[in-house]
């Protein structure tokens, strides 16, 4: 039974199976460590019209039309004002809709087939210590074995929680919290051909709505808000639907009666990025880096071009200088995402005039707690603050 590695990855999501996979390509002996449901239903689909070439740049599986579908466009009435966009017009092409499961399931038979030793379970516990040489070891134990996995570097790619992160104490921007409730519905196929293959956007005085066709026969419907109206919403289930049978946009262009007894259920959705992503034996990509605010489209394909970096730093010769572009890079990146974004909210803002919109326009630098991150490896939901 192997118990060293050259590298541990934590999360198996597309960041951490991308970055696994490379690695491994390379032929580094690789554990990546998840305890996620591959069959459970994610929300985030869209991605730009640029994510195909970044994908056969790395050698990663393409999107196909077989399973995956074009964005027509985007029709939105963003805080009072209608716009509608045709992807036709795009220089890019048209962006592309994903069916979650089998895109992720595509990456996790790439990294089998790379090698990667894939863990489905739960990490339990997180240490680290100095070695003989003057390095750093990781060990990482779980549930389904004694003996703990252990490598010189690790990479967190578990999302907003970042249990490295909160491990290390490193400084984190966070915006105000912002909560997704989505729901999901089936429908006839008669009805799926005829409805527009649009993204609906739609903002309201206490969030902004997502509503898209995916590419299995279901429509999805998320409502981005805080963590009053979240509270709320969970103690009374009307309050979500109400908020839909609001809209003027998507209430007329999909079927949302059909949503009336649905299961809502929570992502966090917040923004999010690491004061830095490195250190000598660890980095971080993906949500774990930078998290993104859905309304940019821009998660997935960050998880998947940040784990393209990482890959070429941890490849370098001078790994200690690479690692440094690679955080120089990511700040740029979160530079330029923090102002378009905080220029987007501030319209809204200027519109109502609401709590909402105004906590949205702040960011804060915190300093994640060592007893948050125990509580985020016995209970990944729970790191969401």
């Amino acid at each position: 039974m192997n118990t060293q590695y050259d590298l541990i990855v934590l999360g198996g999501g597309p960041a951490g199976l991308a970055v696994a996979t490379l690695q491994a390509r390379q032929g580094q002996t690789v554990a990546l460590i998840d305890n996620s449901d591959p069959h459970a239903e994610k929300v985030g689909e869209s991605v730009p019209a640029s994510f195909n070439p970044l994908l056969k740049k790395l050698g990663l599986p393409e999107l196909t039309d077989e399973h995956h579908c074009r964005i027509a466009g985007s029709d939105t009435y963003w805080s009072g004002g209608r716009v509608k966009y045709d992807f036709m017009l795009h220089l890019n092409g048209s962006d592309w809709r994903l069916n979650r499961r089998q895109f992720e399931k595509d990456l996790f038979d790439a990294a089998i087939q790379s090698g990667v030793e894939v863990v489905s379970t739960q990490a339990t516990q997180l240490g680290k210590s100095d070695a003989i040489n003057g390095s750093h070891i990781w060990c990482v134990s779980t549930t389904s074995r004694s003996l703990p996995y252990i490598s010189q570097f690790i990479i967190d790619a578990s999302g907003r929680s970042g249990l490295i992160a909160r491990k290390l104490n490193v400084k984190k921007y966070k915006s105000e919290p912002l909560i997704a409730l989505w729901a999901s519905v089936e429908i006839s196929e008669e009805r799926y051909q005829y409805l527009s293959s649009e993204t609906l956007i739609e903002t309201q005085h206490n969030g902004w709505w997502y509503a898209a066709k995916l590419p299995n026969r279901k429509l999805m419907f998320v409502f981005h808000t805080d963590s009053s109206f979240a509270v709320r919403a969970a103690h009374n289930h009307s309050l979500w639907f109400e908020s839909l049978l609001e809209t003027n946009l998507i209430s007329k262009t999909f079927p949302v009666s059909l949503l009336k007894n649905t299961l809502v259920n929570t992502h966090n959705a917040r923004s999010s990025v690491l004061d830095t992503p490195f250190g000598s034996s660890w980095a971080a990509c993906g949500d774990a880096a930078i998290g993104f605010d859905p309304v940019s489209s821009q998660g997935i394909y960050n998880a998947i071009a940040t784990a393209g970096m990482l890959d070429k730093a941890l490849n370098s010769p001078d790994r200690t200088r690479a690692l440094e572009h690679y955080g120089d890079t990511l700040k740029q990146v979160a530079k330029v995402y923090m102002q378009k974004r905080i220029a987007l909210y501030e319209q809204a803002k200027r519109f109502y005039q609401t709590e909402f919109w105004i906590n949205q326009c702040r960011y804060e630098k915190r300093r994640d707690s060592d007893s948050e991150n125990q509580s985020a490896i016995s209970n990944p939901e729970a790191a969401t603050a």
